[in-house]
């Protein structure tokens, strides 16, 4: 069975998002690379940021929870700054990561 997609997040709430959880954000785009989960990359004074929300009905619990403990163990994976289980506008699932430098 194949889950129900819901569409993409509005321009308004994803940068509603990236403004309440980062700060001097200067920019918000879309990423069009993946397929599981609709991507932005949010820019600030400080760093770059990525902002995913999932399309399902879902959450990212268990995605930010095994981030923190892989990074407790030492592993290099993006740090999480942000999660909602629900953001409001959207009705999605959302988590922003900070930028692992590299490829």
């Amino acid at each position: 069975m194949v889950a129900k997609k819901n569409p993409a997040p509005e321009t308004g709430s994803v940068e509603s998002v990236a403004h309440r959880c980062l700060t001097e954000v200067t920019g918000v785009e879309r990423v069009t690379q993946g397929w599981s989960t609709y991507v932005y990359r949010a820019t600030t004074g400080t760093g770059t940021y990525y902002i995913r929300f999932l399309p399902e009905d879902a959450s990212f619990a268990a995605e930010a929870l095994a981030h923190n403990i892989l990074r407790g163990k030492g592993v290099l994976v993006p740090r999480v700054v942000c999660f909602e289980h629900r953001e409001e506008s959207s009705g999605l699932s959302v988590m922003i990561t900070e930028e692992v430098p590299g490829r």
